[in-house]
């Protein structure tokens, strides 16, 4: 599965042009756990693939699937408006939705990353978070036979 982790760095490099995302990383309940963790920059958003991945086979082991992904858009923000963290939301929103995935040899990994659900900030302690789905196809080649390109065949062609 490793078409997923080709995606996330993808999508890293992408939240990471953002100015204002300090931390990009996968999801693993950091917000939830805060006094266990370790010191994080804020603003920060974590990545997740949400379960179940349905792939489908098609043609010589060449496999798709619909997948949603969920960013968790975090701010610290002492004021008890969510105006900052909406903000921030939208400026990922803006960055993200209705963009394809490529990968760096311009192989199509994603068809267009599409927003279909968002959870309204909710307040862990100073910490306000905005959860974004996408719901896009995924394309996974990594088990498909390598092809090489064969030039100068030399056919003769008699009429």
């Amino acid at each position: 599965m490793i078409i997923l982790n080709s995606i996330y760095e993808v999508l890293k490099g992408r939240l990471k042009a953002i100015s204002s995302v300090k931390q990009v990383d996968w999801f693993n309940g950091q917000y939830n756990n805060m006094d266990d963790e370790k010191a994080t920059k804020y603003p920060a958003v974590y990545v997740e693939f949400l379960d179940p991945i349905n792939w489908v086979q098609s043609g010589n082991k060449f496999q798709h699937a619909s997948v949603g992904i969920r960013l968790h858009c975090v701010l610290f923000d002492l004021l008890d408006s969510p105006l900052r963290t909406l903000t921030f939301s939208q400026a990922i929103y803006e960055n993200i939705n209705s963009k394809s995935l490529y990968d760096t040899n311009d192989f199509q990994l994603t068809t267009e990353m599409v927003r279909t659900a968002t959870t309204f900030p909710k307040r862990y302690n100073q910490l306000k978070v905005v959860k974004m789905d996408f719901n896009c196809e995924v394309f996974d080649v990594t088990g498909m036979p390598i092809v090489e390109e064969v030039t100068n065949l030399g056919f003769i062609i008699n009429p």
